[in-house]
């Protein structure tokens, strides 16, 4: 097998998140997760909250489970797909995984999808994006990972400039997601005003600043909406519990944590901008009003 090499996510999924640091054990993981069809970095956290599980005590799959053991690894990756042993419970997603082992809260997802390879205990305005996202923890929303790796001497504090920066990047990515643009496109675009220039000749209608932030939050509460629609309400918009009791152990970010008092400063405020309630639900009668105006 010849490949230029695993990217980024990859080598976090296969990589770092399981303590492996061979390139070509990661490489294959990756060849045989994407035969399969299995998303890589969903497989991980499957695979660590077993072993997170194992060293518990919560689950006895009949042989040792361990970090940085190229051979447990590739065992339990290929149960999955068969649901063979316990791959029959790492196919499932992380929340009935940690509802059926009696492990809520330990699972590092955010609405049932598992980190990327960026931790919110250290990097404030990525946690504030994991905690918002409508699809939960993904950083491709806003990309707040930017700013936030750029000003690594301020990680790890509660800064509401990082909250404002957060507010911009969302508002605008919004709309540049509307584009169907590649993400390391649309950074150097910073304003809507450089939006509304790129929409004239494309549609040949003139858009003002006004009109594109309000497009941007009605996208964002529609998206909203459907959560609310589906069950989810404000204690789905937190980080999980182990951001909040358990520091990072040891390496330049060590004693990080997150403080569950200043996230929800930061919700509270969040909501507000958004313009919806003190539980964080849209004015439905608002969207309703827009979504018959789309059917006259």
């Amino acid at each position: 097998m010849e490949i230029e090499g695993p990217e980024y996510e990859i080598l976090y999924s296969f990589g770092s998140n399981w303590e492996i640091s061979d390139l070509g054990f990661v490489a294959a993981c990756n060849d045989y997760a994407d035969r399969m069809g299995m998303d890589c970095e969903s497989l991980s956290h499957a695979v660590t909250f077993a072993i997170d599980a194992y060293e518990m005590g919560k689950l006895d799959p009949g042989f040792e489970l361990k970090y940085g053991d190229q051979e447990c690894m590739w065992k339990l990756m290929k149960m999955v797909p068969t649901r063979t042993g316990i791959g029959d419970l790492l196919a499932e997603d992380l929340r009935t995984m940690e509802k059926r082992l009696g492990m809520e809260g330990h699972a590092m997802q955010v609405k049932n999808l598992g980190f990327g390879g960026y931790d919110p205990r250290v990097m404030k305005g990525t946690g504030l994006s994991f905690m918002v996202n409508a699809r939960g923890s993904c950083y491709q929303k806003d990309l707040m990972i930017v700013p936030d790796l750029f000003d690594l001497a301020n990680c790890g504090e509660y800064d509401d400039e990082t909250y404002d920066q957060f507010i911009e990047r969302q508002d605008i990515f919004t709309i540049l997601d509307c584009f169907m643009l590649c993400k390391f496109v649309q950074d150097p675009l910073e304003d809507f005003g450089d939006i509304a220039e790129i929409l004239e000749p494309l549609t040949g209608e003139r858009y003002d600043e006004e009109e594109l932030l309000e497009i941007s939050r009605r996208i964002n509460s529609i998206q909203k909406l459907w959560n609310v629609h589906e069950g989810l309400g404000k204690k789905d918009d937190f980080l999980p519990k182990r951001c909040y009791e358990e520091p990072i152990p040891d390496g330049p970010a060590e004693g990080f944590v997150s403080d569950r008092e200043q996230d929800e400063r930061w919700l509270d405020m969040y909501y507000e901008e958004m313009g919806w309630d003190k539980d964080g639900r849209p004015d439905e009668e608002d969207l309703e009003n827009f979504l018959e105006g789309l059917n006259d």
